[in-house]
This record gives structure tokens, sequence and C-alpha cells, in this order.
């Protein structure tokens, strides 16, 4: 809906950012800039600077940049940068939060039983739920645990293929018969990734405003070059949550302090490590996730190497001064893979350390990391399931062998 509050418009909601960027401008004067970075928040969003807008006697050129050949201003305008910024920060790392207690309480949920899509089959455990469609009809959605709000999301898929409507090509079909040969001639078992409905069903998506599993685009304000480092920081709540050392069992009061005595103790000073390795957002993600996996494991990170006890790890990690040998992102087995986007502990606090060091970098250079990282196609299935399902079909054999 729009969120002025005179506006007469049509009681029917917008389905789209473009279609409410096009009301915005025709009816409003605004557009908002990179609208499609405060999806998952934009309501409250459009509130905040429509709220100043609206005490300002509706003058958006307070406000905003004209937009040549046109009476349309662009927000925010110059002076209002740094505020938009705080904002969108603030709404975001809100929404996150939100969003990973909803994921939370579904993963606790096991007992749920799900219909699947494609037959009678009745499934209980998300994970076998999504297991089941990917290796009996071939189903693939991504990473099972990047999903969240499972019920609405399957809502949404059902009532498309009650529609007779392809999931991937979004085709509309005569019957249900016709449909299903089109999908398994054209292989349309997956979702058109294109279709940004789905975007607020996938975890990654809430990490960082714009950035989804499957475009990463430049956000960066015209001005990047000019600021300074008082952007605001995590909220107190957040910086002050308990936080595990990544390669011992110490747990920190906050963030900051983790982050320190792993600098004291292991001579691990993120912050360089960052800068050294060119890290970018998302690499800094993997990363952490990657060495917490190794750790949880009882192995060395660096080489790999299985002991059988924390203590021993450590030693070997101080002896051969492996704190701070970090593999090379490009070998076989990489901490540089998709599926360590997903966290090794639900809601780890350092996965929110490392956002403010990007404020200070003026030259780093941001790959284009669309290609690297999230598609549908690479977001094919969890190790787990992979694991999972060749030891059922080990077994298979095995039993067979036994009969024979």
């Amino acid at each position: 809906m729009c969120p002025f509050k005179d506006c007469k418009q049509e009681n029917s909601p917008f389905m789209n950012p473009v279609d409410l960027q096009e009301h915005l401008g025709l009816k409003h004067r605004i557009n908002i800039y990179n609208i499609e970075h405060v999806v998952p928040f934009i309501e409250k969003y459009l509130n905040y600077w429509i709220d100043k807008i609206e005490k300002s006697n509706n003058k958006v050129e307070n406000f905003g940049n004209k937009i040549k050949n046109t009476n349309i201003y662009s927000i925010p305008s110059k002076n209002y940068q740094k505020e938009d910024f705080s904002i969108r920060q603030e709404l975001q790392r809100e929404k996150l939060n939100e969003m990973l207690m909803i994921q939370d309480g579904e993963r606790k949920d096991t007992n749920k039983p799900r219909k699947c899509l494609f037959c009678k089959k009745v499934v209980n455990e998300r994970i076998n739920y999504f297991q089941h469609m990917f290796t009996e009809h071939n189903f693939n959605i991504g990473l099972p645990d990047n999903i969240v709000n499972i019920d609405e999301f399957l809502y949404i898929l059902q009532t498309k293929l009650n529609s007779l409507q392809c999931l991937y090509c979004e085709k509309v079909f005569k019957s249900n018969a016709v449909l299903r040969k089109h999908m398994r001639k054209k292989k349309h078992f997956k979702i058109n990734s294109k279709n940004h409905i789905y975007d607020k069903f996938y975890i990654i998506n809430y990490l960082e405003p714009g950035k989804n599993w499957e475009n990463f685009v430049n956000d960066k304000y015209e001005s990047d070059e000019e600021k300074d480092d008082e952007w605001d920081d995590w909220d107190d709540e957040v910086e002050n949550e308990p936080t595990m050392c990544l390669f011992d069992e110490y747990v920190a009061n906050s963030i900051e302090e983790a982050l320190n005595h792993m600098k004291k103790e292991h001579n691990f000073d993120f912050y360089e490590i960052q800068k050294s390795y060119g890290l970018d957002f998302y690499q800094c993600i993997m990363l952490i996730n990657y060495i917490r996996r190794q750790t949880s494991l009882l192995k060395c990170f660096s080489c790999l190497e299985t002991f059988e006890n924390m203590d021993d790890l450590s030693s070997h990690l101080k002896e051969k001064n492996h704190y701070t040998s970090i593999p090379s992102k490009d070998t076989e087995n990489s901490w540089n893979d998709v599926k360590y986007m997903l966290p090794t502990y639900d809601d780890d606090p350092l996965l929110h350390g490392f956002d403010e060091f990007f404020d200070d970098l003026e030259d780093t250079e941001q790959k284009d990391i669309s290609t690297q990282y999230v598609t549908a196609e690479k977001l094919s299935i969890d190790d787990k399931l992979k694991e999972k399902q060749m030891a059922e079909k080990n077994k298979k054999k095995q039993q067979q062998q036994n009969n024979e």
C-alpha cells in the first residue's frame, strides 16, 4: 500500500518494488535510491522518510536531488545520505534478527507433517521433506537450511501448481498432465530465481541489503569516497552478546572482546587478515563459518589435520603458526564455498562483528561475486543430504548383495 496518508491509490497492494517506485514517482514526485535494497523492510523505511516529508509540508525537494528533465526527486539527497545509510543498516539488522529467530523456531519444529508438492507422500522433518522432493522428483530449491518462513514459501509454490503454472518459466498450461510433462521435459523442477517474490524466503537475502543468492549489485552511494568512520555501529544488545572464540572454548562478553582475545592470545587479527587478503563481505562470512566448522570437528583449519581433543589442536595451531595461515581460496574443498554462507552455529554473533570494517576501507576492490557464489544451480543441496543419499544407496546395494 502507498504509505502517504492522503493518497487515493486503490486498495490493492503493490506486488513488486518496480510498481511501487513508479507510483511514488508519478503521484508523489519521489524516487527511492536503490529501492530493491530495502524490500525486506520497505514499509518501515518508507514511513521513516515520508513522515519527515509530511512534517515539512510535503516539500520533497528538501530531502532529494531533482532528476534531470523531470519533477521527481531522488531520495536521499547528498546531505541525508549518512542518515539514510544508518536507517537502512538499523532496519536491516532488525529484520535479519527477526528472520533468524523465525528460522531457529522452524528448525526446532521437527514433527510438522508436510505433503509433497508432487506426490501424496507426507514427510515430517523439513530436511527430509526437501530431500524427498530432491531425490524423488529432482526438485531443487537450494540449501534447505537457507529457507525461512517455509510454510508461506510452500503455499506460494502449491498455489502456482494448482493454477497449472510452471514454477520455473511460469507459463500456464491447460491441464495438470500437460504441466507435468512440460516440467519433466524441460527439467523445470526448480523455482524462477528472477522472480523476486522468492527473495524473502532465503535467509542470505537478509545478510546485507540488496545482496541475494541470484544477483549481487554495486550499492555504493555516489559519495562513498567521502564517507568517514562515523556510521552507527551495531546496537548495544548485539555488541554485548556472548561470543565464542574461533579456536578454543573461551566465551567473551561481547564481539569486540572476542576479537581482542583472538588477537592477543592467538595472534589472529581479523581486521588485518581481512585487509591483507582483500576479503569482501561474503568471504568474511564464509571464512568465519569455515574455521568454526573445522574447530568443531577438532581439525586444523589450515592443514585439516585431526586431533583427539581441543588442547592438542591448540598446541598444533600454535607450534605450526597456523592461527594466521589462511588456506588459499582457490584450492579444492576451500573455505571459499557457498555452503559456508550458512552459520556453523545458529545466531553466531561474530558474523556481525566485522561489518564496520568495510566503512574504513577507501579503495578496497569489491569483486564481482555473482558467478562465484550463489545461483539457484549452485545452491543444489547440503553436503549432509548428499552423504545421507549416498549412505542410503550403499545400504540398498548391500541389501541386494546379501539377498543374492
